[in-house]
């Protein structure tokens, strides 16, 4: 007959014990005794094969989505003196997570804007989460390894974590669920000795969690899970437990969604019925990547109302047939229904029914609640295993799916950490996917933009707005394009449609003010200069080009004080040294104009700059110096007439008259036209 300890919830001993590790167990048929030795050999085996997947992320850069936003160009990140009050009282990119911040802070202090080590500590932090969820499986199941091996090795390998891991500026993902598993470890702690000390550790690690990403509000929710698992008596004290972390729920859910709330929404445009559908979808299509990994893409969009899959149609319909399967089979099984409740709880926060942005899922979205599906599935299988008229069918089939899937896995992971390498085969690869992915285009197009391969990046831009992607940078950037290529209505038709986009985008200002300095509508341009300055005061070019339109209006007083500020703001800018040294220069301050070129090919040589100075050199008669210039600049670009035209001329000076000639015909050659005055005197 057996005792009421053993009647008692699962068959499991509620004895309890010092040591969490030594926890004992009714011994099933499938049953590998709790030694230390197989436990740290598991976890650490698990942990190695999870490093040795995510080991090609270390080579990865720095990708063009907020990757500049978190790291590069964050100053609260990228400073030599870690300001925490700006840090705890400043959000980034609509988002609170301070914790996260100043773990890419003290990133900085340690490599700068190294991107290895960066992704080191993301990979790092993956592979101690690994170790988290073993051990959080182990205790949470009073000792059954398979299960915790099973579920923390599918949680390291798994294709869908990846942009959690190898994007930098996901080191949110990371962090978070670093400390929420942390959580969910002591609070075990605390149900097997009941000490305070665990409690409020519990609370202190859940505060730490929600300072790394909001998503963590959910933690009480899986507090209440791990009683019903654990089979704790519902009661006044239960519940009192929980309202601290329910009220640090509250706080940081209000913080976030204040926040968030200005944030243009997609979701705006679709009815509530709309938006339940989605969510059925997104809630779906994550059970269905977490067994077929397929099609992963760093940008899902919305479908287009005319290519809806057909998965969108039948989300409701599967969700409804696994309610009324949980009801009539899975409600007695607890392993499988904490498992699927886990992911249902850990999800429900993005399934896009209250929306920012312009994704319908995301793999980040996985990390955690994966976790959940995770747990069910190896459940069934130690079930089966166990010989559970139910699931003893399983044994075979889950095994050998099981190993197929560890193997295919972590080949796909090591494959895809590789996409990320930098930005451009991480776009290509989504456009591949998703081909009406709009932001895609455009965040590929920029870094054509910077490889100056004009032409693919203006295919792409065109791409995304034909896309309907209304991007207020997205048409900065193809004004600028057309500027380049001497096409200025077009360019000017972009540059008003990104601040009549976005009023407050100086940027656009900026480029307006140049648009009409250049049709010499120099008061015009200092009005849009003026705005620009008012919106972002620290825009060095701002400040050159307003200089240089004031020097047009013959002010010479204002364009001496734009020159100040640009170097006030950007003391090791060339360009602003280059371009007040061809302002001294027109004005016939010719050592003032070679100190600014000196400075500016100190900081930045440049080829142009060889043949300023050069020019210079020449009108103080100091030709010697003015020929090494020059030949610096044909050594650079020697199919430059005009480089070897000013060569000829400083030799003809010295009375160099071979050389003098030879470059005055190279230099026609090349197809520039001389005085015949200047032919004459080489004679």
């Amino acid at each position: 007959m057996k005792s009421n300890k053993q009647k008692k919830g699962l068959g499991f001993s509620e004895k309890k014990v010092t040591d969490p590790l030594k926890i004992k167990t009714l011994k099933p048929s499938f049953y590998i005794k709790p030694n230390p030795r197989y436990i740290w050999l598991a976890a650490v085996a698990i942990a190695v094969i999870t490093f040795i997947v995510f080991l090609p992320s270390l080579q990865n850069e720095f990708v063009n989505w907020d990757d500049f936003v978190y790291v590069v160009n964050n100053p609260m990140v990228v400073t030599d003196h870690i300001s925490l009050s700006d840090i705890f009282s400043k959000p980034v990119s609509s988002n609170y997570h301070p914790l996260t911040v100043l773990s890419l802070a003290f990133n900085y202090q340690l490599g700068k804007t190294d991107p290895m080590g960066y992704h080191l500590v993301n990979v790092l932090f993956h592979v101690f989460n690994t170790l988290l969820a073993f051990f959080f499986v182990y205790l949470l199941t009073r000792g059954n390894l398979l299960m915790a091996a099973v579920v923390s090795l599918f949680f390291g390998i798994h294709p869908m974590h990846v942009e959690s891991v190898s994007w930098v500026s996901e080191r949110k993902d990371v962090l978070y669920v670093f400390f929420f598993l942390s959580g969910l470890l002591t609070y075990l702690f605390y149900q097997e000795s009941k000490k305070t000390v665990w409690y409020i550790l519990t609370l202190l690690i859940f505060v730490l969690s929600c300072l790394s990403k909001g998503m963590a509000v959910v933690f009480p929710l899986v507090l209440l899970l791990i009683d019903y698992y654990r089979n704790i008596k519902l009661g006044k004290r239960m519940f009192a437990e929980k309202i601290p972390f329910f009220l640090v729920s509250f706080i940081f859910g209000i913080t976030a969604f204040r926040i968030q709330q200005n944030g243009k929404s997609v979701m705006e445009v679709y009815s509530i019925f709309q938006r339940g559908m989605f969510a059925c979808y997104g809630a779906v299509t994550y059970v269905a990547k977490f067994f077929i990994p397929e099609g992963l893409s760093a940008f899902y969009p919305y479908p287009l109302s005319d290519q809806m899959p057909i998965l969108f149609y039948l989300s409701p319909i599967i969700i409804a047939a696994v309610v009324v399967l949980l009801w009539f089979f899975a409600r007695k099984e607890k392993g499988i229904l904490f498992g699927l409740l886990f992911y249902i709880v850990t999800v429900a926060l993005v399934l896009q029914f209250f929306s920012v942005g312009s994704a319908i899922l995301a793999d980040r979205y996985s990390y955690l609640c994966y976790i959940g599906l995770l747990f069910a599935v190896a459940d069934v299988f130690n079930s089966a295993l166990q010989g559970k008229r139910a699931f003893a069918w399983l044994r075979f089939p889950l095994g050998v799916a099981i190993l197929i899937g560890a193997l295919v896995f972590s080949v796909q992971t090591y494959g895809r950490t590789q996409i990320w390498k930098n930005s451009e085969p991480l776009w290509s690869d989504a456009i591949e996917k998703c081909p009406n992915a709009a932001p895609a285009y455009y965040l590929r197009g920029t870094i054509y933009s910077g490889k100056m391969e004009t032409e693919k990046a203006l295919q792409d831009y065109n791409a995304a707005i034909a896309l309907g992607y209304q991007a207020p940078d997205l048409f900065n950037n193809r004004g600028q394009i057309y500027a380049g290529k001497g096409q200025f209505d077009l360019a000017y038709a972009d540059f008003a449609r990104a601040v009549s986009l976005y009023p407050d985008f100086a940027g656009g200002w900026i480029n307006l003010a140049i648009y009409y300095s250049m049709n010499g509508k120099f008061d015009t341009a200092l009005i849009d200069f003026d705005k620009a300055e008012k919106l972002d005061p620290k825009v060095p070019s701002l400040y050159i080009n307003r200089a240089i339109a004031y020097m047009n209006l013959k002010d010479f007083a204002n364009a001496e004080k734009d020159f100040a500020k640009a170097l006030l703001i950007d003391p090791d800018n060339a360009g602003v040294y280059a371009t007040r040294g061809t302002y001294y220069n027109s004005l016939n301050q010719f050592e003032l104009a070679l100190n600014d070129f000196n400075k500016a090919i100190q900081l930045h040589p440049d080829v142009n700059m060889y043949n300023l100075r050069g020019e210079v050199f020449q009108k103080l008669k100091r030709y010697e110096e003015s020929i090494a210039d020059f030949n610096k600049a044909i050594q650079l670009s020697p199919n430059t007439p005009v480089y070897w035209y000013n060569l000829s001329v400083s030799s003809n000076a010295l009375r160099r008259k071979k050389e003098a000639k030879d470059d005055a015909v190279k230099a026609m050659l090349l197809g520039m036209k001389l005085d015949d005055d200047y032919l004459r005197s080489l004679n």
